[in-house]
């Protein structure tokens, strides 16, 4: 007779029990058999019932029988169930295409916000330069000028459907990475994501540095003192981070002849706002409680300079002004036992207005590692690694395509708060004339003048 087992999944089902027990033949109406135990008055068994000419433990010990082989062929089913959601998972992870319509390479995480346009996507270079860009062709000789002097790096650029003669520059160069957009991927929406997806790829374990086209990095001891040195320093010191002050540069003109040329930029916007002829011309503040436990690095942010001082909407009372005075001094990164009485003076000091202030803080350069993001912008990541306990400083030129320029970014809103400084900047009545000037400002001529900015190295 045929078993169960050879039988497989063909119902009704005749089982013939061992010989030597005597135990008559059962007639077997899968999957329920054993829930019942009713034999029609015609003697024909039905669905869900058995019938048998067997004494009570004859039939007892058949229904154990096929009760086992049912479990087996439930345990055989939920295997291969079990292993077909695997596969299946797995074929998600490498080729999402087979089943959503959207490739996803395991290998290049990016590929689910950016196409690789041009350059190499491996390199044996200690140092990859991540900037993202739109539209500022007028910047690049500059930044590559600096950013080449630095040391042999490579330059991963996402380029955010430049209209201007961005795309051709940036084709010329070789040693630079360029990627774009896909349809659908916006710089406010995925910034966070293009810039963390290309490191995890490009950058794993290497030195980065995260910066916006209108920013120069330095740092104590800069130009003698190579990039090399400030990286094999912090790594002596098990380092893995170096937090900067966004500074505002400018020049001793009105903002409608802020305008680049083919100078440095260096030399074109000299000027500054000088925390030591203005000692309330910077501030601090502890960063909200559930902002720091998703990006728990710098847990501070710094606000000043140009921008805030001519177009910020908060204001700040005698005792916040005298709390926050030389706020360069404090530390940048916050220990947590200073923590409760930061968060007091942040109730009593932290100045309100219709618009946030800005975040002048970053932190462009980092020794990446997987799973490492900031948390728009390079002003905050998202882990607690050790910062340097020096500080640097990025030269940060805002205005360089005088009204025209600030309109633009304005009315393109891809900046934090939807634009909302720059919006600010545009109706300003005044702008045109405006000269930023003022008693406060002093003239860059050497970056050793920025002492207060870059930190005691010692602390």
């Amino acid at each position: 007779m045929n078993s169960p087992r050879s039988r497989g999944r063909n119902y009704p089902v005749r089982y013939s029990t061992n010989p030597a027990s005597r135990i008559s033949q059962l007639t077997i109406i899968l999957p329920a058999s054993f829930f019942h135990n009713d034999v029609p008055s015609d003697g024909q068994p039905k669905p869900h019932s058995w019938t048998s000419d067997s004494t009570d433990a004859e039939t007892a010990f058949g229904d154990a029988k096929v009760f086992h082989w049912i479990s087996k062929q439930f345990t055989k089913s939920a295997v291969w169930c079990l292993s077909f959601h695997c596969a299946v998972a797995i074929l998600e992870k490498c080729y999402i295409g087979c089943f959503f319509g959207k490739r996803h390479d395991m290998t290049a995480p990016w590929q689910e916000y950016l196409n690789h346009v041009s350059g190499p996507l491996s390199f044996d270079k200690r140092i990859l330069c991540l900037f993202l860009i739109h539209n500022e062709a007028h910047l690049l000789p500059d930044l590559f000028a600096h950013y080449r002097a630095m040391g042999d790096m490579q330059f991963v650029v996402v380029d955010d459907r430049s209209t201007d003669e961005t795309p051709d520059i940036l084709a010329r160069e070789p040693d630079v990475t360029v990627f774009a957009p896909q349809e659908g991927s916006t710089y406010a929406k995925d910034k966070r994501a293009w810039r963390g997806t290309l490191l995890d790829g490009l950058s794993e374990g290497r030195w980065c540095l995260s910066i916006d086209v209108d920013e120069r990095l330095v740092w104590r001891g800069y130009p003698q003192r190579s990039l090399a040195t400030l990286i094999d320093d912090m790594d002596r010191k098990g380092a893995q981070a170096l937090i900067a002050s966004m500074l505002d540069m400018y020049a001793d003109r009105p903002i409608a002849e802020h305008m680049a040329g083919p100078r440095p930029l260096g030399e074109t916007f000299d000027h500054y706002d000088d925390p030591r002829k203005d000692p309330f011309a910077y501030s601090s503040a502890l960063m909200p409680r559930r902002f720091r436990e998703k990006f728990p690095l710098p847990n501070t942010m710094l606000m000043g300079g140009m921008r805030e001082r001519l177009f910020g909407s908060y204001t700040a009372g005698p005792l916040a002004r005298w709390l926050q005075r030389d706020a360069l001094k404090q530390p940048r990164h916050l220990p947590p036992i200073c923590l409760p009485l930061a968060a007091l003076a942040k109730k009593l000091s932290t100045p309100h207005g219709a618009t946030p202030p800005m975040n002048q803080t970053k932190v462009p350069l980092v020794k990446w590692r997987t799973g490492l993001r900031y948390n728009g912008g390079a002003h905050h990541l998202s882990l607690p690694l050790r910062p340097a306990s020096e500080y640097g400083v990025l030269l940060h030129y805002p205005i360089t395509r005088g009204v025209e320029g600030i309109n633009y970014t304005a009315t393109r809103g891809q900046h934090a708060h939807g634009s909302a400084h720059y919006h600010t900047m545009g109706t300003s009545a005044s702008l045109s004339a405006l000269n930023p000037v003022y008693s406060g400002t002093s003239r860059l001529t050497d970056f050793s003048a920025l002492a207060p900015f870059f930190g005691d190295p010692n602390q």
